[in-house]
């Protein structure tokens, strides 16, 4: 078992297992005192509550984003044909960022299609929506071996660099509750 994460209102966790077959993990919930287990996919892993808890997204056994709504039992859904590394809720839970190779992307709960956000950057660390869910900020290379921090709308316009990173392990960033002011690692020992 791994990748656990509770949700929102804390009375469920999801996490991955390893079923029978090696190398074949399933997507599982259980209420918070072990009863009510529900294998929400066969074949995923790394799941992701959104916040308000209705949604549970996750990477499917082909590697796409797949979004589980947890209240009913259908099927989870594919969001367009992306193959997510990792993903990132807004904050209203009606978005989802994730990282391909070498885009960052944002697809929306309500038509399951994707837009580009940031094309031909390769990830490096993370990123996150800004407090209203309007702005995205992460950290990419562009190009080269040194990380930047980037800043965009996030319906994918107005990309702009904020600041080129030192060598190092990029963290970050974390924007602050206004919304105003973006944290971030730069090199391996400061916070800028």
């Amino acid at each position: 078992m791994d990748s656990v994460v509770w949700s929102p209102d804390s009375q469920r966790m999801a996490y991955t297992v390893t079923l029978r077959l090696p190398n074949f993990e399933a997507v599982v919930v259980i209420d918070r005192d072990g009863w009510n287990r529900r294998v929400v996919a066969d074949g995923g892993s790394r799941p992701e509550w959104s916040p308000d808890g209705e949604y549970l997204a996750f990477i499917d056994h082909g590697g796409q984003v797949a979004v589980a709504q947890m209240t009913t039992s259908s099927y989870p859904v594919r969001l367009a044909p992306r193959r997510g590394v990792v993903t990132w809720w807004s904050p209203k839970g009606d978005a989802i960022l994730i990282w391909e190779t070498s885009s960052l992307s944002l697809a929306r709960l309500a038509t399951h299609e994707a837009i580009d956000v940031a094309d031909d950057l390769l990830p490096t660390g993370s990123a996150s929506f800004s407090p209203d869910g309007q702005r995205v900020a992460f950290t990419a290379h562009d190009p080269g071996p040194v990380s930047d921090l980037f800043i965009a709308n996030a319906d994918g316009t107005a990309l702009e660099k904020l600041a080129q990173l030192s060598i190092g392990i990029p963290w970050g960033p974390e924007w602050s509750p206004d919304g105003r002011y973006i944290a971030f690692v730069n090199g391996r020992t400061g916070i800028s």
